[in-house]
């Protein structure tokens, strides 16, 4: 494991500490995993946070659903 990657996991690892959620690379998808093991062979990320936002009006959604 090179220095980046290390930087990299322990980035995920303190992300872990602080309560965020992690997730781990299941074949082709990624899942929650609420007790990592931290092996090495496997890929971990923090959960990408939900970029949602409500329409500020009905006007906004029909025109976004065109």
């Amino acid at each position: 494991m090179t220095r980046e990657e290390t930087k990299k996991r322990i980035k995920v690892m303190q992300a872990f500490v602080d309560g965020k959620d992690v997730e781990v690379l299941n074949t082709d998808k990624w899942e929650l995993v609420s007790n990592p093991s931290w092996s090495p062979a496997t890929k971990y990320r923090i959960k990408p946070e939900s970029t949602y936002r409500p329409f500020d009006n009905a006007k906004e959604c029909i025109e976004e659903m065109k």
